[in-house]
């Protein structure tokens, strides 16, 4: 008998979500996307960026948050179902990698 088993691979010491992207990451990037479509040619200073991009985070209403809380769990199921799984059968590590497409042909829009 062929015994086979699943292995579920984690970052060494890193928690389950250390890879899990958040709703207000994906508020910066849409920050950030959108001030370099305005402006091109200007450079922000990333600390400043950054604090104002907290203050319109918090100022946001609780209906915008859930939108882009969605947008960050859309991806991470997405990027969840591209990963690939191992199997362990008779000593020999298997990579399988999954049926579906991989995740950077189908990211979520925001």
């Amino acid at each position: 008998q062929e015994r086979v088993q699943t292995v579920v691979t984690t970052m060494a010491g890193a928690g389950a979500d250390a890879n899990k992207t958040t709703g207000y990451e994906v508020f910066v990037q849409k920050c950030f996307s959108q001030h370099k479509f305005q402006n091109p040619e200007k450079v922000k200073d990333v600390e400043e960026f950054n604090k104002q991009c907290s203050v319109w985070w918090y100022n946001l209403s609780d209906q915008d948050r859930q939108r882009f809380e969605e947008t960050a769990n859309q991806i991470n199921q997405q990027q969840t179902a591209a990963q690939p799984t191992y199997t362990l059968n008779n000593g020999i590590l298997q990579r399988t990698t999954p049926a579906s497409n991989t995740a950077g042909e189908q990211m979520a829009t925001f």
